[in-house]
């Protein structure tokens, strides 16, 4: 449903204190009613606000001027002037909506149709009996804070003349974390949400009763590129997602807190969060960001975070050396070093290079932990850590053997297979130009120490509701070049001028 325009009026002086026209519910509005029968809106507030309130005013001692039904109130349709209007008047304002309607209800014969066939009359109606409530709690503040306040709600409520929102304490929220001073939650069921089914018979439904689970994933994913060159630094960048999905049958309103004891920022929401509420140190360290929703039937990301810079380590550093021993074979060295902290269990841990431009004839080398291995390819060297290093150190000497080029003016832009993906082939990696990639995903555990606090969980309704959480900390990109060859690297301006 959409709407051409909305208006504020204080009844006592008759300025309009707030006016908004939709340009483009507009154009649709002239092309449904044509050249002969659609009306412009006035461009003069203060001119169309003088006539409406002239034809709100009393007649004949109770009458004012509607429709040919008196009990049609509150929609109105006045001679030569745009309709049909849905007029509330409440306290001390006049709220006016101009819902764009079909032909037949634009003629002012019509406006005494049944409302069940005018949706858009009556959503328009449910819209600003919210944007009354919106002014009635800040009309102590002052008009411009009225206007802050409605035009808040109507760029979260009316985007682009289209209703998506109706309630205040929920669009509000999109744009500010200040809904809950606006007025206390309807308690009634919504009418979008159907009333949850009878138990069945012979069960009686108690609040000791589970009623459902809410599942809660905190996924954190690091990206990291090492050099070991004096001249340019390491890049490390860590980030996670929190990813909910309720199966509750009555969607009642959650608030839980994240907790981080290395520090987030630049947490981003989902649509759905009312108020986002960091607590705890006055740092962005040690915080815990309660969150308050009511989430959506399906799964959904919840929020995103970044971990702060100041606080990111490697958390696994890497050293790589690649050097030709002759046309047919090279020496690659490879040592990792977990950072203190982290743990040494994973779900999976693997090393690979490439070598797209050979074919690998044979490896030599023993690893002091896991095992080295050539994929099906041919082209990679594999180094599968499994679950567990035999220690925090280790490396992987190894000699690799190539294949006699049958073609060496071949061109290998063609796509190489890496890992479980095919990739297009990178003309800078060839020769001793080339960087480890490493995979690995480290379950109930995350670099930022984010956690979902379960004693933070609380839920708008009785029922016995279980919290199931889980965590791990993966690796989106990693890679530690060659530090005896080239690599691809980003210098800052200032080094670019020297």
């Amino acid at each position: 449903m959409s709407v051409r325009a909305v208006w504020v009026i204080d009844a006592d002086d008759g300025m309009v204190i707030f006016s908004r026209r939709f340009r483009t519910v507009e154009r649709r509005a002239r092309q449904l009613g044509g050249s002969n029968q659609w009306l412009s809106i006035p461009e003069s507030d203060a001119e169309w606000a003088a006539r409406l309130l002239r034809e709100l005013s009393p007649r004949d001692g109770n009458e004012v001027a509607r429709c040919d039904r008196v009990d049609f109130d509150p929609v109105f349709h006045f001679p030569d002037c745009v309709g049909p209007l849905v007029v509330l008047r409440q306290d001390s304002y006049i709220y006016v909506g101009l819902p764009l309607v079909e032909l037949s209800a634009q003629d002012p014969r019509n406006c005494t149709a049944n409302l069940e066939k005018m949706p858009a009359v009556t959503i328009t109606l449910c819209m600003l009996k919210e944007l009354g409530r919106v002014v009635l709690a800040a009309k102590a503040l002052g008009r411009k804070v009225i206007r802050a306040e409605i035009s808040e709600y109507m760029s979260a409520a009316l985007p682009m003349g289209t209703i998506s929102v109706v309630a205040a304490d929920v669009a509000t929220a999109l744009g500010s974390g200040r809904a809950a001073a606006l007025t206390q939650a309807d308690e009634r069921q919504p009418a979008w949400r159907p009333d949850p089914p009878p138990p069945p018979q012979g069960k009686k439904s108690g609040q000791g009763k589970v009623k459902g689970v809410l599942h809660v994933n905190l996924n954190e994913y690091v990206r990291a590129v090492q050099y070991d060159l004096d001249m340019t630094p390491d890049v490390c960048e860590v980030y996670g997602t929190v990813h909910c999905k309720a199966e509750i049958e009555d969607a009642p309103e959650v608030t839980l807190g994240i907790a981080s004891t290395s520090g987030v920022e630049s947490m981003v929401t989902h649509a759905s969060v009312q108020s986002l509420k960091p607590t705890g140190l006055s740092t962005v360290v040690n915080l815990t960001h309660k969150l308050r929703f009511v989430p959506p039937s399906s799964e959904f990301e919840l929020c995103g975070y970044k971990m702060c810079s100041s606080t990111i380590k490697l958390p696994i550093r890497g050293f790589f050396q690649m050097k030709a021993i002759n046309d047919h074979s090279t020496r690659i060295l490879i040592q990792l070093k977990l950072e203190d902290g982290l743990p040494n269990t994973f779900e999976y841990c693997e090393a690979r290079l490439l070598f797209q431009d050979r074919i690998i004839a044979s490896i030599d080398g023993t690893p002091n932990s896991g095992s080295i291995s050539v994929s099906t390819s041919g082209h990679e060297v594999v180094w599968n850590l499994g679950h567990k290093w035999k220690s925090r150190e280790i490396a992987a000497p190894v000699t690799v053997a190539f294949a006699p080029v049958e073609h060496p003016n071949a061109d290998f832009s063609a796509s190489v297979r890496h890992g479980e993906e095919t990739h297009a082939a990178d003309p800078f990696q060839t020769g001793d130009t080339g960087c480890v990639r490493l995979g690995f995903k480290i379950p109930d555990f995350t670099m930022s120490d984010s956690r979902v606090d379960p004693n933070s969980v609380t839920y708008s309704t009785a029922a016995k509701i279980k919290l199931s959480t889980s965590r791990y900390f993966a690796s989106a990109d990693y890679k530690i070049w060659n530090s005896l060859g080239k690599s691809r690297r980003c210098l800052p301006p200032e080094q670019l001028a020297d």
